[in-house]
């Protein structure tokens, strides 16, 4: 459903840089173009690099059409709407007028929903497919086709309007939308999965709404002909050859376009666009044109042309298969013809139903010749590759993990170690306890197995002369160097490639590069007379500790560095698999699992001590099975470590085994090939074992990026065909970027799975690893808040990387926590009162939608009672939730339970101070103002929560929001529970997002300052007036953007709006500004999003929130990981009048290293050790 509801919103949000401006200029010169125009260049000039480039051309080409084209519409209107049977009514004021337009909802026999839905314009001419539901309206009331200036559009805004009628239908699609997202429990239309279609004119219509509006996930024009999925020049053309085609100098004689399109229409040349950029703007959501090549009035060959010339959009962002073409050849115009079905219900089910699956891979045609076109006649620029490689997925910066301990706290574990428990006996919980559980095991292979694995050397450098990559290492006054053979595809890249452990057993597709890694020459591996000989060896001394896997592991790592040194090497470092066989497989799997720049893992028959686990092969070896097991691998050959002499005949002991070593590979993809015909590889104990750490995939959402293929039937390292495709599978989706390729492969020829039972070897549960990340406590790292505190006077937003005492800056991620813990004891002592100790007992109990809250501390008990909403249908759950404060004002996202928090009893803001059920609790007295106490109530629904697993709520997946006075509550709930995954303060103005420096700077505007809050009631502490007057705020060590960074690294969703002065939109814009700042040089820009849009009902959600709201909840509620959350958007001028020169007088550091945020820092450890 992620994909469903999000629908690559990562695309969706890659918006302009801020303040950049995308709007086609002014004036723009009058250039002759015969061919198609180049999407991928800018009105002036400049090309398009990259996604942001590429949007901020979108934004261009929407300009471009409303001005040459389709009419500039209105800014937008009131839109509400009604629920009457069957009939949706929608109603949308402008200008003091009202009109309502009625839409029929034909629902899904016998559903309840909420149900995806297509609009269709005019009524459908596709089949209704199950379980979606048809929207249709007389989209020509709305703007007549025949009679310009005539329809309720024109009613609204006057007959003179120049808008055309294929913009004004788009426009009512458009308000449909917003009048259905209000209304979903009503109308039971889920509206983050709308489709659009239309036929003929009603097909330029659908057109032109699905490359406007980004809510709808799918737009299917049906033979809508030139103006629609047809371009003009080309059926321009093809009228000078005597085909009778609509043109664009007969369609602008109509009311279709804009009154101005005529005096354009007979010179289409000169247009800065066609219609193959309409369709591009659709990306990348999904398009399937459906097109008749049996009426030649429609014009096949523009329409042919048109769209592929409109794909090679959607290739440059990597999304091909997201505009689809089918041209068949039928006599009645729109008339749905049963060979475009398959094609239909492809789109449906992957853009719709979230059939991710889904083959949309299509274009077709039943005229000969691609119907008539001809490319280089109409495209004269090339396609550029917009997307980046994709890096490996990289750990979060946590923070210190922790040194291991010393000795060892070793003991006999007969079952496969725990993954998900610590040395300590800490439990796992989150994904970045999982980080932290990974370099745990990273240390313990290096000290009980593999030895220590060096980092980078003082120089590494090299060439590529050829097919020869030479790499030369110093460290220590020595130096070596060696040779790795790289062989290219004919082409000139970036190619992906797979670096093959002394040569590739597998087959190599086309367009892959190999680099065939020495690995014999780093470390030789005769027998056990090789310790110590080989390149490694040489640069740091025979007796090391390293064995050749690890030694090996460190070669591969050099050959890496040197490629990203080397510009022009075709190679593509974000696109890196490894793959051995046998011995080398053993190889391959410890490089994968230790050196993170590699994408995809693919060992081979590597049997024990590679892919197979110690404990399970000494079983089988009991048994009689002729397996290798750790005692005699030891005696064979130097793979692992002289360490490992001590365990190997005690495998037991080990706190380690290899479904560990392959679950350090997660979140990266892992493909083990496997043998069964050889009981020497085990491959029961291959089975068990990957099996196991499947798992750990499992528990980070990431099932797909880990297969396994066991079959036998041929000679050891010789690839059958029958594995072929699997492998294909993991090539194609990791290497080659097919993410539609289905990559859920475990399977094995041998029966009952090999004899593996996993009651013998697993005895441990699995956890939801939750997308929080979760700050480490601070500890007594961090020097306590001094009693006697003076602050530096500043009328500036003071600097959050600055101590309170001046005399220490933030330098790195882990002192930033230190200075979160320093900036929550300031607003404690400073505005929000003190945190009461930990209540002594907390229970939870659901009854129906009842969650009850009981707390006691030191005799004294209350309780309290929010009400969960669950997702409709009958699924258990657990689902995620999120904790509305006061009641929710966003809509409910499916699959998501909303918890409605009353938190007014717990602590009133207006009246008397100190009354509620807090004070109740910890005394009348208690300095917490109420504002404190209502989000020490929302960790206390947490606790219940947690405390009670018939609540069906997943407490790994928590949000918190509120509007108004409860956004500030959400705010500062979300800033001081760590356990908060998303926080979205809604419209809270200063003293929630805004900050209280800016607010009295607009104080004349009418923005609530300070000073008023105060007088209105105990929302902060007694302490706080003090600093509340304007002449005192600039001795605040504190303002509301440090409350809002505090929130980091977890995900803050500000949502504001622009209509209201007395919200302050400069100081919530500026102030949010400012925090996300903090989200930056902590490397987590997309963790924090601002959306300012201006509509005239406080706490009321407008629908162009949505896509912002959708991203954030797909990626920290629902762990959808690929959706971009980078958004920092405002509807109003110059950045909302935020001037940052006036209120920032500090730099941003940046506080993480390497390209991203990776491994926690390496504090007091072993050397060499990946901590």
């Amino acid at each position: 459903m992620g994909f469903v509801k999000g629908l690559l919103t990562s695309l969706l949000l890659a918006l302009p840089v801020l303040g950049q401006n995308c709007r086609a200029p002014e004036n723009i010169p009058t250039t002759n173009v015969t061919r198609l125009n180049d999407p991928f260049t800018f009105v002036d000039g400049r090309r398009v690099r990259n996604p942001a480039d590429w949007f901020c051309r979108r934004e261009e080409i929407v300009d471009l059409f409303y001005r040459y084209e389709l009419g500039t519409l209105p800014a937008q209107p009131d839109v509400s709407g009604s629920l009457s049977g069957n009939t949706f009514t929608v109603r949308v004021s402008a200008n003091g007028q009202t009109i309502n337009f009625p839409v029929t909802i034909t629902y899904p026999q016998g559903e309840q929903g909420p149900f995806p839905a297509i609009i269709a314009l005019g009524g459908s001419t596709v089949p209704q497919p199950a379980g979606v539901a048809l929207l249709t309206f007389d989209n020509n009331a709305i703007a007549s086709s025949s009679t310009r200036g005539t329809g309720l559009f024109f009613n609204l805004y006057g007959s003179g309007h120049p808008a055309g009628a294929t913009a004004i239908w788009g426009w009512a699609v458009s308000r449909i939308i917003d009048a259905l997202i209000p209304n979903q429990a009503t109308t039971r239309i889920d509206f983050g999965r709308l489709a659009v279609t239309g036929c003929s004119a009603n097909g330029r219509g659908a057109l032109v709404a699905g490359a406007i509006d980004q809510r709808i996930v799918l737009t299917i024009p049906v033979e809508s002909g030139a103006g629609g999925a047809g371009c003009w020049r080309i059926s321009d053309d093809m009228v000078k050859n005597g085909v009778g085609t609509q043109t664009a100098a007969e369609l602008a004689q109509t009311p279709l376009y804009a009154t101005y399109f005529q005096y354009f229409a007979n010179q289409t040349s000169q247009l800065p666009f066609d219609h193959h950029m309409l369709s591009a703007l659709v990306a990348p959501r999904g398009l399937l044109v459906l097109d008749n090549t049996g009426l030649q009035f429609l014009g096949p060959q523009s329409v042919y042309g048109c769209t592929t010339t409109a794909r090679k959009v959607f290739q440059a962002l990597d999304i091909s298969d997201r505009l689809g073409l089918s041209q068949v050849s039928h006599t009645d115009h729109c008339q749905f013809p049963g060979p475009q079905y398959p094609e239909f219900q492809a789109f449906i089910n992957k853009f719709l139903r979230g059939a991710t699956g889904e083959n949309t891979n299509v274009v077709k045609t039943d005229s000969p010749n691609n119907s008539g076109y001809e490319e280089p006649r109409w495209v004269d620029w090339t396609t550029p590759r917009l997307n980046e490689a994709e890096q490996p997925p990289q750990p979060p910066n946590t923070g210190a993990c922790g040194a291991l301990p010393d000795p060892l706290p070793l003991r006999s574990i007969p079952q496969l170690p725990d993954p998900f428990t610590f040395l300590n006996t800490n439990p796992v919980r989150t994904r970045d306890d999982w980080f932290c559980r990974r370099q745990e095991i990273s240390s313990l292979f290096q000290v009980l197995e593999l030895g220590v694995i060096p980092p980078k050397p003082e120089y590494v450098g090299g060439s590529l002369i050829g097919t020869n990559l030479t790499v030369e290492a110093r460290q220590n006054g020595r130096s070596v160097s060696f040779s790795a053979r790289v062989d290219l595809p004919s082409g000139t890249g970036p190619f992906p490639a797979i670096i093959a452990i002394g040569g590739s057993s597998i087959p190599i597709p086309a367009g892959v590069a190999v680099i065939t890694f020495p690995n014999d020459d780093i470390a030789e591996q005769v027998d056990t007379t090789s310790r110590g000989k080989g390149i490694f060896y040489n640069l740091y001394g025979t007796s090391h500790s390293a064995s050749a896997l690890a030694a090996w592991t460190w070669g591969v790592s050099r050959v890496i560095d040197v490629l990203q040194t080397i510009e022009g090497s075709r190679i593509d470092l974000g696109r890196l698999a490894v793959t051995g066989c046998s011995r080398n497989g053993k190889g391959a799997l410890v490089v994968g699992a230790f050196e993170q720049r590699i994408s995809l893992t693919i060992p081979q028959e590597s049997g024990t001590g590679g892919a197979g686990c110690w404990r399970i092969a000494d079983s089988l070896s009991t048994l009689g099975v002729q397996t290798q097991t750790a005692r005699s691998i030891v005696t064979e050959n130097v793979w692992f470590s002289t360490l490992f002499n001590n365990y190997a005949s005690r495998v037991n002991d080990l706190p380690i085994d290899h479904h560990l070593l392959a679950a350090m590979i997660a979140p990266r993809a892992l493909f083990v090939i496997e043998n069964t015909q050889m009981d020497w590889l085990g491959p029961r104990s291959v089975y068990g074992c990957i099996r196991t750490a499947a798992k750990v995939f499992q528990a980070l959402n990431f099932t797909d990026r880990i297969g396994f293929s066991q079959v036998g039937g041929h000679a050891h390292c010789q690839f059958p065909e029958s594995q072929r495709a699997d492998l294909n599978a993991y090539l194609n989706k990791f290497l080659l970027r097919d993410l539609t390729t289905n990559t859920a492969i475990f399977r094995t020829d041998s029966a009952d799975q090999n004899g593996y039972v996993e009651n013998t070897w697993v005895n441990w549960g699995i956890p939801r690893l939750s997308n929080a990340s979760v700050p480490p406590p601070a500890g007594n790292a961090c020097p306590p808040l001094p009693a006697n505190i003076t602050p530096k006077k500043t009328s500036f937003l003071p600097n959050p990387f600055v101590f309170v005492d001046n005399a220490r800056s933030v330098s790195n991620a882990n002192e930033w926590f230190c200075r979160r813990e320093e900036l929550s004891q300031l607003f404690q002592r400073y505005q929000l009162g003190s945190l009461p100790p930990n209540p002594t007992n907390i229970t939870g109990s659901v009854s129906g939608p009842i969650l009850s809250v009981y707390v006691a501390y030191e005799g004294r008990n209350i309780s309290f009672f929010p009400t969960i909403t669950y997702p409709p249908g009958n699924s258990p759950g657990p689902f995620p939730a999120i904790i509305a404060v006061g009641g929710s004002t966003i809509p409910q996202p499916a699959d998501v339970a909303i918890v409605t928090f009353a938190a007014e009893e717990v602590a009133r803001t207006n009246g008397t101070r100190g009354t509620g059920r807090f004070y109740d609790l910890y005394g009348r007295n208690h300095n917490a103002s109420a504002l404190l106490a209502q989000a020490w109530g929302v960790s206390r629904v947490i606790d219940a929560i947690q405390r009670t697993p018939s609540s069906r709520i997943s407490p790994g997946a928590i949000g918190v929001t509120g509007c108004s006075d409860n956004g500030r509550v959400a705010l500062v709930a979300g800033a001081f529970d760590p356990r908060i995954s998303l926080t979205i303060p809604v419209e809270s103005g200063t003293g929630g997002s805004g900050c209280f420096r800016i607010a009295q700077d607009l104080a004349s505007t009418g923005t609530i300052t300070a000073s008023q809050l105060v007088s209105q009631g105990p929302i902060f502490s007694t302490n706080f007036t003090e600093y509340a007057p304007a002449d005192k705020l600039a001795e605040l060590p504190l303002d509301q953007h440090l409350l809002a960074a505090m929130v980091a690294p977890r995900g803050l969703l500000v949502l504001d709006n622009g209509a209201f002065p007395w919200l302050g939109q400069q100081s919530v814009f500026g102030c949010m500004r400012t925090a996300s700042r903090v989200f930056e040089a902590l490397g987590y820009p997309d963790r924090m999003g601002i959306s300012q849009v201006s509509h005239t009902d406080h706490c009321q959600f407008p629908g162009q929130q949505y896509p912002e709201l959708q991203g954030y909840v797909n990626k920290f509620l629902r762990n959808n990981l690929q959706q971009n959350t980078t958004l920092i958007k405002t509807d109003l001028p110059n950045n909302a009048g935020f001037d940052e020169e006036k209120w920032l007088d500090w730099i941003v550091p940046r506080l993480y290293t390497g390209n991203a945020p990776g491994q926690p820092p390496n504090q007091g450890r072993k050397k060499g050790i990946d901590l």
